[in-house]
């Protein structure tokens, strides 16, 4: 079991931190419009979700950069775009000082 921010969302200026450092979002699993009702049936992932997991620590310098704070809805769109647990993510913005 992982934990749970809650059901916050990021605002406009948070989601645009995170997109200049990973590109807009390709289907709804990494939080883009619906496209189809595909988009319910296939998760896209294995390898390239896992080649993107690098780019946790840039993605939250943007948005201290840009926003000043990492909130609860910006952490839970990091996590939705990278695949990586809110457990790991949690622990690496607390971690550091900057954050």
């Amino acid at each position: 079991m992982d934990i749970v921010i809650q059901n916050e969302l990021p605002t406009g200026a948070e989601r645009e931190a995170v997109d200049a450092v990973l590109g807009p979002p390709t289907s709804s699993w990494e939080g883009a419009p619906e496209a189809s009702r595909r988009d319910h049936h296939v998760a896209r992932g294995g390898h390239a979700a896992r080649a993107q997991r690098h780019l946790l620590l840039p993605t939250l310098h943007a948005l201290q950069a840009r926003v000043g704070w990492i909130s609860r809805g910006a952490l839970n769109y990091v996590c939705r775009r990278l695949t990586i647990p809110p457990a790991e993510a949690y622990g690496v913005a607390s971690f550091y000082a900057l954050f």
